[in-house]
């Protein structure tokens, strides 16, 4: 199955080969023991507002001008500065306008793409509920980068995934160096809210 919608490119072009959920309870229906919240961006992080959502940033990650790949695709990526070539981190968002899979479907072909990339098992997807998404998937898994040069590095990558009610489609991948801060990528998408079509 062919998807245009390919996050992980991020990893590439930052030199780096490169949530989990159920039950009942919070706020706005989301459940109390889902492990991706939303939250308020801490304190000094740089909130950017795009087409499809807003989400926040550490201040010392730099934002990249917007491209577009491909018709109906807006890509907006975010990285630390390189240390010896390589950022320790970064993140992708992807803003389709008419996407070709729903986010179920889109998902379950960016997690065989992880496989892929590791050389491991798929990582299992989990549909979780978000503020004002139709549907909403998400997925985590390590790399190891850097075993040909010596250079072992782990890092943690989380993809979100969610439908919006107008048929639009929001994808979002971060990646930080395992160790530096473990909940670092689940801060980043629990800052993630998405546009109602009144908005």
């Amino acid at each position: 199955m062919k998807l245009r919608q390919h996050p992980r490119r991020l990893l590439v072009a930052l030199v780096v080969p490169l949530v989990l959920l159920t039950a009942c309870g919070g706020s706005e229906g989301i459940p109390d023991d889902q492990e991706l919240q939303p939250a308020s961006a801490p304190s000094g992080w740089d909130t950017s507002t795009l087409d499809l959502l807003s989400l926040a940033a550490p201040p010392e990650w730099t934002k990249d001008a917007s491209t577009s790949p491909e018709k109906g695709t807006t890509v907006t990526a975010w990285r630390t500065a390189p240390v010896d070539g390589q950022s320790s981190a970064g993140m992708e968002v992807r803003e389709i306008t008419k996407p070709d899979h729903d986010a179920e479907t889109a998902a379950e072909a960016l997690a065989v793409n992880a496989m892929a990339t590791m050389q491991g098992g798929k990582p299992d997807t989990e549909q979780i509920v978000w503020p004002t998404a139709k549907d909403a998937w998400t997925f985590s898994n390590e790399i190891v980068a850097g075993l040909d040069s010596g250079n072992e590095q782990t890092y943690v990558s989380t993809t979100f995934v969610a439908d919006l009610d107008d048929g639009t489609q929001v994808q979002v991948l971060v990646f930080t160096k395992k160790g530096d801060a473990d909940d670092l990528g689940a801060q980043l998408l629990g800052t993630i809210k998405l546009m109602t079509a009144d908005a």
